[in-house]
């Protein structure tokens, strides 16, 4: 794993490399980065890097596609309408549950695996900037749901849909989309939304 770099060298780089990948068309079962994030906030091009090996990597794993599924059976078992994969908020996610395993034990407190989703002062700042620095659209910020170690879709849907302050954004009729980030070793965090992503 690397630090990100600004520099126009490694960002052709990386972008050269990511053309020599095949994809197979099935998705990864388990997400993976060849990037380290750093513990400040990224720019513009760094971000611009990381999306590329996002999509090199495969993009949405099965763990995040499944929560999307299981999801979305809660909610039609409710008469509710299904929420829509937003591929913005699934990069954002993902971000944000890879920080927060890349910066661990930099942070102290309750959440000792990285730093606390909805704090501005955080090195990424709050789920909402992040989500926001992807162009996330969250009038309705359903983020900071997340949970530490390598747990299965099933396991974290039951687990939020037993919490009731997660049910009730998991159930609320406004959200219409839905990005999901899941890290191996880090965490699973997820964003809904009443719009879809700029």
């Amino acid at each position: 794993m690397r630090m990100i770099k600004v520099s126009i060298i490694g960002l052709v780089i990386l972008l050269l490399a990511s053309c020599d990948v095949a994809g197979t068309g099935a998705p990864p079962a388990f997400a993976q980065s060849s990037i380290t994030l750093p513990n400040r906030r990224i720019s513009a091009p760094e971000r611009s890097v990381w999306i590329e090996d996002y999509r090199r990597f495969g993009g949405p794993t099965v763990v995040e596609l499944e929560v999307i599924r299981l999801i979305n059976i809660e909610r039609t078992n409710l008469n509710l309408s299904r929420v829509t994969r937003d591929d913005t908020l699934m990069m954002a996610a993902r971000f944000f549950a890879q920080q927060a395993h890349d910066l661990r034990g930099l942070y102290t407190g309750t959440h000792n695996f990285g730093p606390y989703a909805d704090d501005p002062s955080a090195s990424h700042g709050a789920s909402a900037n992040v989500a926001a620095s992807f162009g996330g659209r969250l009038r309705w910020n359903g983020g900071n749901w997340y949970s530490s170690g390598n747990l299965s879709a099933e396991f974290l849907v039951n687990g939020w849909m037993n919490s009731p302050g997660h049910r009730a954004y998991i159930v609320s009729p406004e959200h219409r989309y839905i990005g999901v980030g899941h890290f191996p070793g880090g965490i699973s965090y997820m964003y809904l939304s009443d719009q879809r992503s700029r």
